[in-house]
This record gives C-alpha cells, structure tokens and sequence, in this order.
C-alpha cells in the first residue's frame, strides 16, 4: 500500500525507480500486463509494469477512482461526467463504465437541485 502521508510513491521506469507525486498524476490507461500513466505537462506520459487492478487498489481511494475496467483517473482533474464519458482538465475524454458511476458518485461531492416530496431540494 502507498503512504498517502507522503503525497508520492516510486514506479520502476526503463530499468529505474522514478518518483511520482499524486499531484502530477491525471490518469492511468490499461496496456495489457502495463498501465500507461498520462501525467501533468506536455507530453508526460510514464510506461509501468503493473496491473491496472494492483495500481487502483493501492493509490488512495479519497484522490483516484476507477471509472472503467481500463481507467483509473484523479478526481481532482475531473472537469465534467455523464453516464457515458467525462472530459479531464486536460481536455481528454474517457469513458465511463456503467458499473463504476456509482462509486465515482459516492467519492465526489455533488451540490445540486433533487425533487422530494413534490418540492425542490438544494442536495449535497
């Protein structure tokens, strides 16, 4: 498990240990036995030899989320979502799996208008 206390963690990269900060994470893309991390910066992305199930298990579930079975994402670099996709920060638009909407729902806040008992209701 990464010590979220620390804001970091080390991922081997071309035969060397290469630090990241959860902070310059934006998501990371299932490539087989691999997950591609897309990072902070023009062009940043980070190639790493580990499952995409063992890397979402062990990054803090209060900053990332699984949103589909070949996306891990931050949830601060979350600009908008719907049902079908969200669009990042970055501008990049992933897709969003059905049976992983409601745990993003859960982990974010969500301030807006829900009907109950015939009135409008200001819901957080």
């Amino acid at each position: 498990m990464i010590n979220r206390r620390q804001g970091f963690f080390y991922i081997k990269n071309n035969n060397k240990y290469v630090q990241l900060r959860f902070s310059q994470i934006i998501f990371g893309e299932a490539r087989g036995n691999f997950v591609l991390l897309k990072l902070v910066g023009k062009c940043k992305t980070c190639l790493t030899p580990i499952g995409m199930k063992e890397l979402s298990k062990a990054l803090p579930g209060d900053l990332f989320c699984r949103v589909h079975r070949s996306y891990v994402v931050a949830i601060e670099k979350i600009k908008e979502f719907n049902g079908e996709k969200m669009v990042l920060a970055d501008g990049t638009v992933l897709p969003v799996g059905r049976c992983y909407l409601g745990d993003l729902k859960e982990r974010i806040t969500i301030i807006g208008r829900k009907y109950v008992n015939d009135r409008w209701r200001i819901a957080v």
